[in-house]
């Protein structure tokens, strides 16, 4: 299977170089993992974006870039706009790390990270959304019995949101399917020492289970945006990063 996450090369994060990107299908009636899940209810967050904060007003203090040639990203109206996706592919967008090999972001432990979203369009078997990872293909993250490069969010066009990542042996976990009803405005991804929790509209919603250290959640130093399939337009604003107190 051809590896879909980015590799970093030097002081850029450069992508497999095939003409598609894509993700296998998640099942459609029961998640990958044996696990549970549940409603998490959580404490009222006090956004800081103390670790991360990006308004896609220029200039950025951060360097941003495309990974690849499958969609448009431009900054717009002080928001980030997604459009023209290649059918039937993948495209990412997120900030590099700098020439000194400084983190793209940088987090010092458990953390909320949200950003807001607007869903324009979505082409049929098309979606959006948004993974932290750490750079350099480290497997850093203990979940649902395994040790993953990272954790995503996948809002589908059929309004069903997923939580997601991979292993070495690139196995997949995925949560089970969360109907945003079709009304979404900010997605996001909590990472605290017993889960890593799914956040629609900053409300937390299913969970995998984890078993998190401070030091491990620290190891995540990079974000994508990611949109699928022709016909999918997504704006994103006010990506945030807070540490969890």
């Amino acid at each position: 299977m051809r590896k879909l996450f980015p590799v970093l090369l030097g002081a850029a994060i450069l992508l497999p170089s095939a003409s598609v990107e894509t993700l296998p299908v998640p099942p459609s009636s029961s998640p990958i993992s044996r696990s549970v899940y549940l409603p998490l209810v959580t404490r009222e967050l006090i956004q800081t974006c103390d670790y991360f904060r990006e308004d896609f007003t220029l200039p950025s203090a951060k360097t941003w870039q495309s990974f690849d040639a499958y969609a448009t990203w431009s900054w717009l109206n002080g928001k980030l706009d997604a459009d023209q996706v290649l059918p039937a592919s993948t495209s990412k967008y997120g900030p590099v790390m700098s020439q000194d090999l400084k983190p793209a972001i940088t987090v010092g432990g458990y953390f909320t990270f949200d950003t807001d979203v607007e869903p324009v369009s979505l082409g049929a078997g098309g979606y959006y959304g948004i993974y932290l990872f750490a750079s350099e293909l480290q497997y850093v993250l203990p979940v649902e019995g395994k040790v993953l490069n990272g954790v995503g969010l996948l809002v589908f066009s059929n309004g069903a949101a997923r939580l997601f990542g991979w292993d070495s042996t690139m196995t997949y976990v995925w949560s089970s399917s969360y109907d945003t009803g079709g009304s979404v405005n900010s997605i996001g991804i909590q990472f605290s020492a017993g889960a890593v929790t799914m956040r629609i509209n900053r409300t937390s919603q299913l969970s995998f289970t984890a078993t998190l250290t401070a030091q491990q959640v620290a190891k995540l130093d990079q974000l994508t945006f990611w949109v699928k399939e022709a016909g999918t337009h997504i704006r994103f604003d006010n990506a945030c990063a807070s540490s969890l107190k």
